[in-house]
């Protein structure tokens, strides 16, 4: 069991739901006893920057190849979780990510949280290449939402390599609950 683990992907903010899931992830991970880097490649600041271009985020992606590197070498990651995006450019920068974590020899599960992979790979010759370059069907495995989603990437990573992991809130602590018990019957919770 790998003691050292990379997180490459997105934390909030902006608040979203890979973001999000990216810092529960990580968390799971502390909690079970791993050590665990993280290297952000956050390349939006506000939520409508989300699914863009610009030169900014070109140069901000370089600058996360060269985190990535060095948490490697630094912290000798056994395994690396990959948090990939399917959107335009994004998807061709994560491939490049990719390449250069396989040209380090680095072990990569991929984390899949949306659906689009089958459609992409229809609809783009240059999508079902790189859906079948090594940087995908390589990887050591995929984490999905659902078992439906397997079926969106089983033909560019094999079933046996792809595992379930459905979205998820955190524990609630009974401290926070009873500060709820104690306020009176006429005040309204709001959610």
């Amino acid at each position: 069991m790998p003691t050292e683990i990379l997180i490459v992907g997105q934390f909030p903010p902006p608040f979203h739901g890979s973001n999000i899931m990216a810092e529960r992830f990580h968390d799971s991970l502390e909690n079970l006893g791993y050590q665990v880097s993280i290297v952000e490649k956050t390349f939006s600041r506000k939520i409508e920057e989300v699914g863009t271009f610009s030169l900014k985020k070109l140069l901000r992606a370089q600058v996360v190849v060269f985190k990535v590197v060095r948490s490697l070498v630094a912290t000798r990651a056994d395994l690396c979780f990959y948090f990939i995006s399917l959107k335009f450019p994004s998807f061709y920068i994560d491939v490049m990510f990719l390449l250069v974590l396989r040209l380090i020899g680095t072990h990569v599960v991929l984390y899949i949280h949306g659906k689009g992979f089958q459609r992409s790979a229809e609809r783009s010759p240059l999508m079902r290449w790189l859906l079948k370059s090594p940087m995908i069907s390589k990887s050591l495995g995929a984490l999905v939402l659902g078992e439906i989603l397997k079926k969106d990437i089983d033909s560019f990573i094999p079933n046996d390599r792809l595992f379930v992991l459905p979205n998820c809130i955190p524990d609630v602590s009974a401290q926070v609950l009873s500060t709820y018990r104690t306020k009176s019957k006429s005040d309204k919770i709001r959610i």
